[in-house]
């Protein structure tokens, strides 16, 4: 499951999707999904791969602080897998500073 809500990157969402599709069998399902779906948590019990792709972090945190990022921490806890690609891996951090002291400064705890 590609996350393609508010935050996500198009391009980014575009290519992990063909991404994964050439790297993974045939029969595996690759599909993208709105944040809407992924806070519905019925993803959960069926999703081998949760992929949060690159774009912008706080529109991620905007939508799915409180019961997304309890729907996700969840999910990796019963073991599910995660990769974050550049937003997506900020976005699974407990705390991010990046370029400290200059106009793109951004700073955020978990």
């Amino acid at each position: 499951m590609v996350y393609a809500g508010d935050g996500a990157g198009s391009r980014s969402v575009l290519s992990a999707v063909e991404s994964l599709r050439a790297a993974l069998p045939l029969d595996a399902q690759v599909e993208a999904f709105r944040e809407e779906d992924l806070l519905s948590g019925d993803w959960a019990d069926d999703c081998a791969l949760l992929v949060m792709p690159g774009g912008a972090d706080l529109p991620f945190c905007r939508r799915l602080n409180g019961a997304g990022n309890a729907l996700i921490r969840g999910y990796v806890e019963r073991g599910g897998s995660y990769l974050g690609l550049c937003a997506g891996a900020y976005y699974a951090c407990r705390r991010v500073e990046f370029e400290i002291g200059t106009r793109l400064e951004r700073q955020t705890l978990a």
